[in-house]
């Protein structure tokens, strides 16, 4: 290994370098868990509770004298935010009322302690001198770091749609909080003492490992090493770093993708959609083995910029999957209304089914519709109403996107007949479905939404969960209601023959009220076609209740189907 220094310094030693920030490193992302978690152990230093405290790992990757910190850039930053918080308790100290020349003096030379260790290069808008965070997709944090936390006091006014500066924001104010309650009620004596100790505590007495490289690929392997016991580190950070550390003269335009795939999925979980899109394109593979698979696979900076590229082209489409209610890559209706219902079940195992049918460009958009209708009913049939586990529902819809991607299967009519020959058999599926029951609205919305549409093929129902509301037919409270044991009670409640859809006002009037007087006032003019059924029952037992989800499975076959 090409390591030219590696070492326990101590805080001070650390600091007393100008470091950058590569584009490919996190965005700020300490909460209050983290601050309060550091400011304990600073404590626990200055109570002499412990003698010194070792605060991690830094890894540095030198670039012809220019230090590149590859690891440990949040304990940098955060450390920088503390005394600078620190700093500005000690000017704050230098304007009270009680305070001579003396105490002045005293200040100012604990100010210059600081600035002499670190705070002093950053105390300027010079970029060349101060802390770099250069993250090309966000330039506003060195800017902030530079004008709100370098050269401002703390403020609770919160930075809006930048998390990022929120949390630096946040950090240089909780500091400052913390620091200004453990010097409350002290002589100014004993003050200025105590903020000597805090910085002689935090300087001397916090350690870190320092390892210093002069080869970028072997400060990844170091990095990588030293965070295999997954600390808080995703593997999107894993894989990022490794393709910008790949990338070589195009690390440009990964940085640029990278950001554009990130800003797609809008806050959403990037290793996730990169393990979708790899299994639409290779081999199964799971979260754990994904880091190291795409590693081995994925060597040259061609190879890291067409990946990246790809990624970035198809977020997109992953976003829209798992929120289809605000659509942008998919326009048609159809298409959009299946997505719509996949959601409602939960489902996202088979997007990369669909990012397959998106990298092929003979699939039109009545291709994809029919392909989503029969994963929609995979899904209803396996995973909402036979409760199969949904391990092989991935390792399925990962096979048939490979194969898809592959051009093995590039007919339409094969595709759906590989999903049907997954799917539950109508036999077993009509006795599952006559017993059903679930709590879960969002399943109870979407079956009678669908039933609804099927007999009235025109008409559709308000989706607004506050217009149409679940209705218990035999209700939650039978004080109204005679013959109905407890355990029918617990028995039949959520049972999909005892559940229908009821407009709002209906629902409100109809409450607990016995099941005549909501045949004849509520379902009767309800405008939901299954409600209009129930006025052929004339009493309501589980008798009734059996049947009617006998005649809901009819209607489910006839939706769902597989013919």
């Amino acid at each position: 290994m090409a390591i030219r220094n590696a070492n326990q310094s101590t805080m001070k030693t650390y600091l007393n370098s100008t470091y950058y920030i590569p584009a490919n490193q996190r965005d700020y992302s300490w909460e209050n868990e983290q601050i309060m978690d550091f400011w304990d152990d600073l404590e626990a230093v200055v109570n002499e509770i412990e003698t010194e405290h070792f605060f991690g790992q830094i890894v540095i990757y030198d670039d012809n004298d220019k230090k590149y910190i590859i690891d440990g850039q949040q304990r940098t930053i955060s450390s920088m935010i503390f005394m600078r918080a620190l700093q500005y308790v000690c000017q704050q100290l230098e304007k009270s009322p009680e305070i001579n020349q003396q105490d002045i003096g005293e200040l100012q030379s604990l100010e210059n302690d600081i600035i002499s260790s670190v705070i002093g290069r950053y105390a300027t808008r010079r970029i060349s001198n101060s802390l770099h965070l250069m993250f090309d997709r966000a330039m506003d944090e060195q800017d902030y770091y530079v004008e709100h936390i370098i050269s401002d006091a703390p403020t609770k006014e919160k930075v809006r749609n930048k998390p990022s500066l929120e949390r630096m924001r946040n950090a240089y104010e909780l500091f400052h909080c913390k620091l200004n309650e453990s010097l409350e009620n002290l002589s100014l004596d004993d003050k200025i003492n105590k903020v000597f100790k805090y910085k002689d505590c935090f300087l001397e007495k916090f350690k870190v490992m320092f390892l210093e490289t002069d080869d970028l690929g072997e400060a990844y392997v170091i990095f990588e090493t030293l965070n295999a016991r997954g600390k808080d580190l995703e593997t999107a950070d894993l894989l990022k770093n490794y393709v910008f550390s790949q990338a070589r003269d195009n690390q440009n335009t990964v940085q640029m993708n990278w950001k554009e795939l990130v800003d797609a999925i809008d806050g959403g979980d990037t290793t996730k959609y990169i393990r979708y899109f790899w299994n639409a394109t290779h081999d199964f593979v799971r979260d754990k083995a994904l880091y190291k698979t795409v590693r081995d696979c994925v060597r040259t900076p061609l190879e890291c910029t067409e990946l990246v590229k790809n990624l970035a082209k198809y977020a997109k489409c992953y976003q829209d999957a798992l929120t289809p209610d605000s659509c942008d890559y998919y326009t048609d209706d159809e298409i959009v209304k299946k997505l719509r219902a996949l959601s409602l079940l939960r489902a996202s195992s088979y997007i990369p089914v669909l990012l397959a049918l998106e990298m092929k460009d003979y699939f039109s958009d009545n291709d994809k519709k029919e392909i989503l209708k029969a994963i929609e009913t995979y899904v209803f049939r396996n995973i909402t109403i036979m409760g199969k586990t949904a391990n092989k529902t991935e390792i399925l819809f990962s096979d048939l996107a490979k194969k898809i991607y592959s051009e093995e299967l590039r007919d339409t009519q094969k595709i759906i007949s590989e999903i049907k020959d997954k799917t539950t058999p109508d036999k077993e599926f009509k006795i599952v479905f006559s017993e059903y029951k679930t709590t879960t609205k969002d399943y109870i919305r979407y079956i009678f939404i669908n039933i609804h549409e099927h007999l009235e093929p025109n008409s559709e129902i308000n989706r607004d969960f506050r217009k149409v509301h679940i209705e218990h037919i035999m209700p939650k409270d039978i004080s109204q209601w005679s013959g109905i044991t407890p355990e029918m009670h617990e028995q039949y409640l959520w049972r999909l023959g005892n559940i229908a859809l009821l407009d709002q006002k209906l629902n409100q009037r109809a409450s607990n009220k016995p099941f005549k007087e909501k045949c004849n006032s509520y379902y009767k003019n309800s405008q939901i076609r299954p409600n209009n059924e129930l006025t052929n029952y004339h009493q309501w037992t589980k008798k009734e209740i059996e049947e009617r989800q006998k005649q809901l499975a009819k209607y489910a076959l006839e939706i769902w189907n597989i013919k």
